[in-house]
């Protein structure tokens, strides 16, 4: 994975200064073409770039047009009418039914110049659903045996029911379920309104069939599950032993808008602060949380909570060594205003629960949280990736000024790990953090651990900040002595307004790469700094005045045509950028996150 060493390798070096942008032009990516051409006559950018919907769901598309006094754009799906329709103001409605593949393309074409256009890409999800005729009979099914006791079952306070309908509906006065009773492939919807904290148990669905918990798409308002009183600690929503099971907040309630939606919502209006607000644990794994708003009522309300948890201390590895914690997916989901983790997957080493393995989580949006964004643990294993998503504003603690880190946009403790495509803006510590910290020692012979980063834009790391805090990088990546090292491969980031270093790789690691990151306003006296056996090469470091952004006070970090990094990214690149556009696309690939076009 080594990339070529341009000359601008040698002039950064270990220590890239701020400074050095005035060599950029001279020393960059080779002998491409001379960067003082003539404006771009057109440049088209659909927003968002992409989507995911289930059949027959609406999304709004919007383009905007640059360098022509025409706008205009004629829409279109690839593919035909079989791949869903495009209104000529960009509403997309998806087909009846998931094409194959599940994942299309909608095209704008300027009405000025054809020949150019933007993409978005679709994709359409699979839902499990009962039909109309089973739904009104498991309703009416469940009903009864939930006021009739010969029909049900008490089971250690848990409310068991024998019917062997296909969909059931948990009512807003249940607080606990027994799920044992279920097979793969059942739906339970939770009732629209407000509900108080509610624990499901001992599911038993699979990865391809899964028992799925979802709002109701009958009623005229979101499920929520709420906290009103009671004491400090515990979960509003609690999945315990739960196997092969899907939250999904996806579907459409009466009269719901257009749009993404958040059909399951959990939060607090009174109480003590729980420990979580939504909790997996047990012997939970194969599980799938999406389209859940978690409002964390912080710091208006709650001292305590984290969003979405995923681990449990009281399971031991020792007593399952051929047991993990695997096949999570947490995505489109909407976690804000907690004082803990926005996210927190996995354990520290030193609690001893299960490893991670096939663990992604993408398209979320986090924002104003106590601590880390994102945080992942032990990801031991298999294919784990952190992407497409945004966190903004993490790691404002103000109170337990006795810990120093656990600040940052994203963080990963002690795995493999690809994260990327990632919007990461205003935290107190690192953008991205990448670490092996208190475990597991190499001597176990669990890593090392690769660690891709790419694609990702990190805006004002740092900028929470407080003095208690320790580094704040826009990239942090290192281990402890003794520990399992990461191997970093860091690559087409663009790094804006750090505090320190835009990029920091500790020697404990093992012998990666840095290139073709763009860093505009590092705060620190390096921009960036590796022990010598990581390569670094092509990075652009500059002023942000210098580097030619678009707009970079409105938070547009695409180049320009007279940018001195256009076009003088190295040979080996990732296939798209941020926006999942292709990459190149004007004959010669961009260094940072962003492509170019003229």
């Amino acid at each position: 994975m080594e990339p070529p060493v341009s000359a601008c390798a040698s002039v950064i070096g270990r220590a890239a200064v701020l400074n050095l942008c005035v060599c950029l032009a001279a020393c960059g990516g080779g002998g491409g073409p001379s960067v003082h051409r003539e404006p771009p006559t057109i440049r088209i950018k659909i927003s968002p770039a992409s989507a995911t919907l289930l059949p027959g769901e609406k999304k709004q598309f919007r383009v905007s047009v640059s360098h022509s006094a025409n706008s205009g754009v004629t829409w279109s799906v690839d593919g035909g009418e079989e791949l869903g329709t495009i209104s000529s103001e960009g509403t997309y409605t998806a087909p009846d039914a998931v094409p194959a593949p599940d994942t299309l393309t909608i095209r704008a074409t300027s009405t000025r110049d054809p020949t150019k256009t933007a993409l978005a890409k679709v994709k359409i999800l699979a839902v499990c659903s009962a039909s109309e005729d089973n739904a009104s009979t498991s309703r009416t099914a469940f009903s009864q045996a939930a006021s009739t006791p010969q029909k049900s079952a008490l089971r250690g306070g848990y409310l068991s029911t024998l019917s062997a309908a296909t969909e059931l509906v948990i009512p807003a006065q249940m607080d606990k379920y027994d799920c044992s009773v279920n097979a793969p492939g059942d739906v339970l919807t939770l009732a629209a309104g407000v509900r108080g904290p509610l624990t499901i148990r001992n599911c038993n669905g699979t990865a391809a069939d899964p028992i799925v918990i979802r709002n109701d798409p009958a009623g005229t308002e979101p499920s929520v599950i709420s906290r009103a009183s009671g004491p400090e600690d515990g979960f509003v929503l609690y999945c315990q032993d739960c196997t092969g099971v899907t939250i999904d907040g996806s579907y459409k309630w009466l009269g719901a808008p257009s749009g993404k939606t958040y059909g399951i919502k959990v939060t607090m209006t009174g109480g003590g602060s729980p420990s979580a607000f939504v909790k997996i644990g047990g012997l939970s794994r194969f599980v799938t949380i999406r389209n859940v708003e978690i409002d964390g009522a912080w710091p208006s309300l709650a001292s305590n909570g984290i969003g979405i948890s995923v681990n449990d201390h009281s399971v031991k590895r020792v007593e399952h060594p051929d047991l993990w914690r695997e096949g999570i997916l947490i995505a489109d989901n909407y976690v804000h205003n907690v004082e803990g983790e926005g996210m927190y997957v996995g354990p520290n080493y030193r609690d001893g629960d299960l490893p991670l393995r096939n663990i992604e989580i993408r398209y979320n949006r986090v924002e104003d949280t106590g601590w880390d964004g994102i945080n992942t643990k032990s990801l031991w294993a298999g294919e784990n990736s952190i992407h497409h998503n945004q966190v903004r504003r993490a790691g404002q603690n103000f109170s337990s000024t006795d810990a120093a880190s656990q600040y940052s946009g994203i963080m990963n403790n002690a795995g493999t790990v690809k994260i990327h495509n990632n919007w990461i803006e205003s935290t107190g510590q690192h953008g991205i953090q990448v670490w092996t910290k208190e475990g597991p020692p190499e001597s176990e012979g669990e890593g090392p651990f690769e660690t891709e980063v790419w694609n990702n834009v990190i805006v004002n790391a740092g900028a929470l900040w407080q003095p208690f805090m320790s580094n704040s990088f826009g990239i942090s990546i290192g281990a402890q002595p003794g520990c399992e090292k990461p191997i970093p491969y860091v690559y087409n980031n663009t790094i804006v307004g750090s505090r320190e270093s835009g990029i920091g790789v500790a020697k404990y690691v093992g012998a990666g790469f840095v290139r073709d990151n763009v860093i505009a306003g590092a705060g620190g006296k390096i921009a960036i700094f590796a022990p010598g056996f990581v390569s670094l090469t092509n990075n652009r470091v500059g002023a942000i005045s210098e580097l030619g952004f678009e707009n970079p006070e409105l938070l547009d970090f695409h180049l320009r045509v007279t940018s001195p990094s256009w076009n003088q990214g190295s040979s080996d690149f990732p296939p798209t950028d941020f926006d999942d556009e292709a990459r190149p696309r004007d004959g010669a690939p961009d260094p940072g996150a962003f492509e170019g076009t003229d």
